[in-house]
């Protein structure tokens, strides 16, 4: 299951190690420490081990993109009639210098529900995309 140079944490969670050894059921895993600025290394049983693959933050990352996507969906297919109308007389709800996503507006959501929400999603799933180095494209080159 495990190999030299995998990226694991522990089940509980735990700062990302990669495993430097391997000697039967025990896996020498090694970490930087921030606290310390240290690198630490631990030999652990490797039942208490999980690939960095198989973290709480796929599931994170999965929440984001769904959350995001219906909202999208949201805006785009189910409530297209309003969002067009929205879009074609935008000037209370897109400042001239504003974007779809940066309206540059006080009030966001004013009269437009669920355009909030979408780019609120938007933002937060950006952020963690940007916060853990995920390589994914996030705007045209």
């Amino acid at each position: 299951m495990f190999k030299i140079g995998s990226i694991v944490r522990l089940k509980s969670n735990s700062p990302l190690m990669t495993i430097n050894n391997i000697d039967g059921d025990n896996c020498e895993c090694v970490w930087y420490c921030e606290e310390n600025k240290q690198f630490q290394s631990e030999s652990l049983k490797s039942s208490i081990l999980q690939l960095q693959h198989e973290t709480n933050q796929d599931d994170e990352l999965y929440t984001l993109i769904s959350a995001f996507m219906t909202s999208y969906h949201g805006v785009f297919e189910l409530d297209w009639e309003y969002t067009e109308m929205c879009i074609k007389d935008s000037q209370h709800l897109i400042d001239p210098l504003g974007t779809f996503i940066n309206p540059n507006v006080p009030d966001e959501g004013n009269n437009w529900g669920s355009r909030e929400p979408l780019l609120s999603d938007y933002r937060k799933l950006v952020d963690y995309i940007e916060t853990h180095n995920i390589k994914i494209q996030l705007t045209h080159s």
